[in-house]
């Protein structure tokens, strides 16, 4: 595993940011992406990455198959 600073994480996160939306179009399975987000351990800035995908809360939700109380949670 390669070592990286904190100098390198505003580029790491703004490669997953971009990513996202490849994840969004890859992964029809909802329940899936679901579960990897509750799961995922890293904290991401939700509201940006919805933003970046341009969706509303109702559409992030319905796309990631959760409620939009968790996602408006999540966005605090």
């Amino acid at each position: 595993m390669t070592q990286r600073s904190d100098a390198d994480a505003p580029d790491l996160a703004e490669n997953l940011i971009d990513g996202l939306g490849d994840v969004a179009a890859a992964f029809e399975d909802r329940e899936f992406v679901a579960a990897l987000v509750e799961q995922t351990r890293l904290r991401l800035d939700v509201r940006a990455i919805r933003g970046r995908l341009k969706m509303t809360q109702p559409e992030f939700a319905a796309r990631f198959g959760i409620s939009i109380s968790t996602l408006r949670n999540w966005e605090q």
